[in-house]
């Protein structure tokens, strides 16, 4: 197999997590390719399951070499390793770069590919004390709906459909309930306050607007959390808040929560919680753990081929 890698600009940090799987697999007798642009033909193995692709997240609103690198990996069907920041890291003004997140094929539930071949035992709380997780009783009762804008950055920050979106999302919920809606900002989020006023059209009677508010302190009466795709979903639910998310694509919409909001008022508390928890802790691996999680990937790998 031959690994091909793209570093991230300006990020010492994400670039360290890269090269210990870069180490990792060299030391284990494969190539490693650096590309900064999309490939030639001739530099790929014919078999295409040998082509393994190491980058970091690139979702919706990426654009740029490394998305175009990303997506050509994609559309050849060649294996591809996403590395992503940690989701039970919630502080993100000191995420923890000691760990990492890491799926294979895609960045989706539905569609990748997790190290959970041989699960780890406690795995779930390892996490919990790690980040002083506490698992909470699904909420019973709340007084509102919380609403959270996805980071606008990339594609999104100038496109008219996720204006849109949000917008249909913000009128529909009222149609289904009488709850007030708290609409928050993703705390990434750098779209300015006046042009997403400007873009969103919603009640002003029924929406009460949050600009970079920290909204953790609001879950504490809050019914239900709705987002588009945002790992905040994820802090909800250990906090014992029914989620839905209309992403269906979501990485744990499936398991975890609903995207229909004509629900909203009966929302899905799935009774293995802490069961799917500890499988999508199976995603989370520490620079430590090289040799386990380095091991998975490659067995995982070479059963591609």
């Amino acid at each position: 197999m031959k690994f091909f890698y793209n570093l991230p600009e300006g990020s010492p940090k994400k670039q360290e997590l890269l090269r210990i799987i870069l180490n990792y697999v060299a030391n284990k007798g494969y190539e490693t390719i650096k590309i900064d642009s999309l490939l030639s033909e001739k530099f790929l193995n014919k078999n295409k399951s040998e082509n393994v692709l190491i980058s970091f997240c690139t979702g919706e609103g990426s654009r740029g070499k490394r998305k175009d690198i990303y997506d050509f990996f994609i559309s050849k069907k060649f294996p591809v390793i996403i590395i992503d920041r940690n989701y039970f890291c919630f502080d993100r003004l000191n995420t923890d770069h000691s760990s990492i997140r890491i799926q294979l094929n895609s960045l989706y539930e539905e569609e990748t590919e997790i190290l959970y071949d041989k699960p780890i035992e406690n795995r779930w709380k390892k996490m919990v004390e790690k980040y002083n997780l506490e698992l909470k009783p699904w909420r019973k009762n709340g007084d509102y709906i919380m609403v959270m804008i996805n980071n606008t950055s990339g594609n999104m920050n100038s496109s008219k459909a996720i204006y849109d979106y949000y917008s249909t999302i913000l009128n529909t919920i009222p149609k289904y309930t009488k709850r007030k809606i708290l609409l928050f900002t993703h705390s990434a989020e750098i779209c300015d306050e006046n042009t997403l006023l400007r873009n969103i059209i919603f009640d002003r009677n029924k929406v009460e607007f949050f600009y970079k508010k920290d909204f953790s302190a609001y879950l504490k009466n809050c019914w239900a959390f709705v987002t588009r795709n945002s790992s905040s979903s994820l802090y909800a639910i250990i906090n014992g808040i029914p989620i839905f998310v209309s992403n269906k694509k979501q990485p744990f919409s499936v398991s975890l929560g609903l995207t229909d909001l004509s629900k909203i008022e009966e929302p899905y508390m799935p009774e293995n919680r802490e069961e799917i928890l500890n499988m999508l802790s199976h995603r989370i691996w520490f620079k430590n753990e090289i040799d386990i999680f380095g091991e998975k990937i490659l067995n995982k790998l070479k059963q591609f081929l």
